[in-house]
């Protein structure tokens, strides 16, 4: 750009220099003119291809935020399968099957009640821990203490296992901590 201005200065002092009749050639003005010429288009043409480039770039990086939430679809679905749609199938089985056994035990039938409550709170728990990955904003919200519990709770569904969890000092998640969630 500053070798293009000052090619264009230099015409216009050589432009005054010939009304004054110091040179003679007519030729040096156009080729100094056309020299800005020049080297101004090819300026226009880098930044040119430099939009391009940019272009492609956007393009690229839309393409592959488009993966990441197919592969973030695709995660969602099968944790919900994996979890909460064979948890509420087992709930569905044993509810089904509770009127004919509580005839015939009610002791057992005692047991699968509990269990089915159990069952029941541990997929409450799990679509909650679900729901927050969706929004990980909401981790915030929220003392690591009761989404300690939310996790347990899901485990002790899915399980059957007797968990405790202790929490001493409860705090909130940090913004760098949700945001790798």
């Amino acid at each position: 750009m500053a070798l293009s201005l000052a090619i264009f200065v230099g015409t216009v002092q050589y432009d005054r220099l010939m009304d004054l009749g110091v040179f003679k050639s007519l030729y040096l003005s156009e080729y100094g003119f056309l020299s800005f010429v020049v080297i101004m288009s090819l300026r226009l043409t880098k930044e040119l291809m430099q939009a391009v480039k940019l272009r492609e770039q956007l393009i690229e990086s839309e393409r592959l935020r488009k993966i990441a939430v197919e592969l973030e679809r695709n995660r969602l679905a099968r944790d919900l399968h994996d979890s909460v749609s064979q948890t509420l199938f087992t709930v569905a089985t044993i509810a089904e099957a509770l009127p004919r056994v509580w005839k015939r035990n009610p002791e057992t039938a005692q047991q699968a009640l509990e269990e089915l409550a159990q069952l029941t709170q541990g997929a409450l728990a799990e679509m909650r821990n679900l729901l927050v990955e969706l929004r990980p904003n909401g981790l915030v919200d929220k003392p690591l203490g009761e989404l300690l519990q939310q996790l347990t709770k899901g485990i002790q569904g899915r399980a059957s296992l007797q968990v405790i969890t202790t929490v001493d000092g409860d705090r909130s998640l940090s913004n760098s901590v949700v945001f790798f969630w």
